[in-house]
């Protein structure tokens, strides 16, 4: 018998000490599922052997600005001011 046929025969019921990955199956035409599929075998991958962890500062400051610009904007909407002096009331303009 040889080496590659004992250890297949020895590995039959040894599920648990297999360390083939797990495939994943997609639909290849479809980018954004081969896109996700992607990043996140990417990420488990960077996590588990680089030891990195993931960070979502950028992410939520950016999401902390969009807010502040809405608020702006509805602010700037609504206030009971005419147009040329509604920035005074946005920024505390020191020329009015």
């Amino acid at each position: 018998m040889s080496k590659i046929e004992s250890e297949a025969v020895g590995s039959e019921g040894n599920d648990e000490s297999s360390t083939a990955p797990e495939l994943l199956k997609t639909n290849p035409y479809d980018a954004m599922t081969v896109k996700h599929l992607f990043d996140d075998s990417v990420a488990e991958i960077v996590k588990e052997t680089r030891k990195f962890s993931e960070d979502h500062s950028y992410s939520n400051r950016k999401l902390f600005v969009g807010a502040v610009a809405c608020a702006l904007a509805i602010t700037s909407h609504f206030a009971p001011v005419p147009y040329p002096y509604a920035p005074a009331v946005l920024f505390e303009n020191p020329r009015q």
